[in-house]
């Protein structure tokens, strides 16, 4: 993979991030695991003719320093610790954060809509800790406890002091008690079969999709009166008011694809809809 720098940032900030780490072909990580196997099948594929923007992955290289700093502070036994284990033919690898008195801790950071908008991204956290703990009894730890330590560079206390579903300081401590062993396998099981099927497309979560909607409106007022999930719905809805109220269709999108995906340029799946979505009606 190439790391470009086409918006000109200082080299030592392209170096910070141009250490990008390649997948393997007989062992997949914890963080593959848990994302879309079609992106792990076209990084394996096209890995040498992928381009991605240094300015893309500063956001990620914030989060590798806030990990390395916090490292130089950490017990040298109990952070950055190598987890692997076998299941089936399949080799799992990954690194915990930190591991003492049975507890593994993850630090994160993140924006705040993450943990706002819905409780998928931190569903994703307590998967990967679950499979950190999976590997770590495979080696013989006594793991009674997960945590993720998650902060919130972009936190506000004005935001704050307005809206009660706005984290109350920058940061959150989520606890999570680990899985049965069962529900662990299972859920190992689970992901696998999606990697050996090669013809795996991403969901719509792993596409970050949002829905069209369409949003009634008001003269003279820049947030919607109601938004609804259908057209119908918003006909219905406006038949009884006056004629300064109208209806925007808001379009729907696939938000990693358009902006975030390394493999986008090569998705056939990004190209096929925008073939489909550029033919004349």
């Amino acid at each position: 993979m190439k790391v470009t720098n086409t918006e000109g940032l200082p080299e030592i900030l392209v170096k910070m991030v141009s250490s990008q780490r390649k997948p393997k072909v007989d062992s997949i990580s914890c963080t593959e695991l848990i994302d879309s196997p079609a992106i792990h099948h076209m990084k394996l594929e096209h890995w040498d003719d992928l381009e991605v923007d240094a300015s893309d992955l500063i956001a990620a290289g914030l989060g590798t320093a806030f990990h390395h700093y916090i490292e130089t502070f950490a017990d040298p036994k109990h952070s950055e610790v190598a987890l692997d284990g076998l299941f089936g033919d399949f080799r799992i690898t990954g690194t915990a954060d930190y591991i003492e008195d049975g507890v593994i801790t993850d630090w994160k950071t993140t924006r705040v809509w993450s943990v706002t908008m819905s409780d998928k991204w931190i569903k994703k956290v307590e998967e990967q800790l679950n499979v950190y703990c999976w590997m770590a009894r495979q080696q013989g730890e006594e793991i009674k406890s997960l945590q993720a330590l998650v902060v919130h560079p972009d936190w506000k206390r004005s935001e704050m002091m307005r809206s009660d579903n706005y984290p109350r300081k920058n940061w959150q401590m989520y606890k999570f008690t680990p899985w049965s062993a069962e529900k662990i396998e299972q859920f190992i099981s689970d992901r696998i079969a999606l990697f050996l099927d090669k013809s795996y497309q991403c969901s719509d979560d792993e596409r970050w999709a949002s829905p069209t909607t369409w949003a009634v409106m008001k003269e003279g007022r820049k947030s919607a009166v109601r938004v609804l999930p259908s057209h119908v719905e918003a006909l219905s809805y406006s038949a009884p008011l006056d004629a300064k109220h109208s209806i925007v269709e808001r379009t729907g999108e696939h938000k990693r694809c358009e902006e975030y995906c390394a493999v986008r340029a090569i998705c056939p799946f990004k190209i096929v809809r925008e073939v489909m979505e550029n033919e004349p009606e």
